[in-house]
């Protein structure tokens, strides 16, 4: 296991790693943003129930005002979304794919259906009785703000079924209320809300990659209803936190959720760090070479199936692929002058990272070989050159010249248009070597001598 240690000046938050299952690390989860299927805009409010959970209960969660949710817990497989709001048309029977280990992120829309317009009257104040200026109230995509009074006027123009209104303000916890269908007279209804706590409560942290300690960006996190997604720098800020202990939640495409105990309350005044560790990924390492030579090879794009990840590799012929979710995959690759191969399959978690060697077949015509002295040790960057023996009037030459382990490769298309033998030549050395050429074979030239 990996440990990453860091520091805060008021409180430290250690996020560990944990896995379950054979081949799964951690539990699935899913988490996005239901929006209205016309003009796009969140909607607050929106019931989205799953019934596919690891503990085999159902889970029902409720939008915020961002229109974000999160629902973790969930078995690997296949899962069904339900989605409902008032005014709205039910999302039923929605399919994922969930993966252990892993956070899916999806978008809902819903589209907008008939019904009587309600508008509901009230007043927002704190538990002390004091009314709250410009709280947020919102249903579905209707939103407004409290007067100075701490008064608000909300107007519902498709009310269907029983309307999920939230109420949140700074330095306050968010409040949720079902307004009855039977509170409803006359397309009108009041309804007044205490907000628990005052003053400024905030909670300010951020989320790091338990592997490299990078910062993770476009984390999605929540506390006590309040949600914010992290920066480039992988910082966010939560305002408005009740008292007590609070449950905070991180969630990123390529993570495991992680969910920690914070508190109390009053510990959170002002500014305090809290770093968030987040692993939930594992990474492939892959090494190209050549399948003739063994001499390693640059350039190649090696990606995984499924994903997508891809990498590149170095003049060592490596290449690693980060942040890969725990699973069963595939690795593709692809390179000029080679054929194209797959190999697989093999699993990864955040324990266990494969490390997979690939043996490249060139496509084509070539001739391969290596050079060494006459104690047998290789002969490194050295020139060779290659000419047709059968037609030494055409003026053909190709050059080479050997990598650190003495091997060296012609591949040209003047091979493919002179089949026949061909002289190797070192420079500066009086050996040489002849090799048949087949076209869109490799000739191998085996070991040439260099002799002074």
């Amino acid at each position: 296991m990996r440990l990453l240690l860091v520091a805060a000046s008021s409180l430290v938050v250690l996020l560990g790693a944990g896995c379950g299952g054979e081949t799964v690390v951690g539990m699935g989860g899913v988490t996005g943003t239901v929006r209205d299927a016309e003009t796009g805009d969140p909607l607050a409010g929106v019931r989205v129930h799953c019934d596919d959970t690891r503990s085999g209960g159902p889970a029902d969660i409720i939008t915020d005002s961002a229109g974000r949710f999160i629902i973790s817990d969930l078995a690997t497989g296949r899962a069904r979304l339900t989605a409902t709001a008032t005014g709205y048309e039910s999302l039923r029977d929605h399919t994922i794919d969930v993966v252990g280990g892993t956070v899916l992120e999806v978008d809902l829309d819903l589209p907008r259906r008939k019904g009587d317009r309600v508008t509901v009257r009230g007043t927002v104040s704190s538990d002390a009785g004091r009314p709250i200026a410009r709280a947020r109230v919102s249903a579905a995509a209707e939103r407004t703000l409290t007067d100075g009074e701490g008064g608000y006027e909300l107007a519902l123009p498709r009310v269907t079924e029983p309307p999920v209104i939230t109420f949140e303000a700074r330095g306050h916890g968010v409040a949720t209320r079902i307004l009855e269908m039977d509170a409803i007279e006359g397309g009108t209804a009041r309804l007044d809300v205490r907000l628990d706590g005052e003053g400024t409560r905030s909670l300010r942290g951020m989320v790091i990659d338990a592997h490299d300690g990078d910062p993770v960006e476009g984390v999605m996190v929540t506390c006590a209803g309040r949600s914010a997604r992290t920066g480039p720098e992988g910082t966010f800020i939560l305002d408005g936190l009740p008292p007590g202990w609070l449950e905070l939640r991180c969630a990123a495409r390529g993570y495991r959720e992680e969910t920690r105990r914070v508190g109390p309350a009053a510990e959170l005044d002002g500014r305090i760090v809290v770093p968030l560790v987040s692993p939930s990924t594992g990474e492939i390492s892959a090494r190209a070479v050549d399948g003739t030579t063994g001499s390693p090879v640059d350039g190649v794009t090696v990606q995984t199936d499924p994903l997508g990840r891809r990498a590149v590799t170095d003049e060592r012929g490596r290449a690693r692929i980060d942040h890969v979710p725990a699973g069963r995959y595939w690795l593709e690759y692809r390179a000029e002058g080679f054929e194209r191969g797959r190999v697989g399959p093999f699993y990864v978690d955040p324990i266990e990272w494969p490390r997979v060697e690939l043996a490249l077949e060139p496509e084509g015509t070539r001739i391969v070989g290596r050079l060494l002295d006459p104690s047998g040790s290789p002969v490194p960057d050295h020139p060779i050159s290659a000419r047709p023996v059968d037609e030494p009037d055409e003026g053909i030459r190709l050059s080479a010249r050997t990598d650190a382990d003495g091997w060296f490769s012609f591949s040209a298309p003047e091979l493919s248009d002179h089949p026949g033998r061909w002289r190797l030549t070192p420079e500066g050395g009086s050996a040489q070597a002849h090799v048949d050429v087949i076209e869109g074979s490799t000739s191998d030239a085996g070991p040439l001598t260099l002799l002074p």
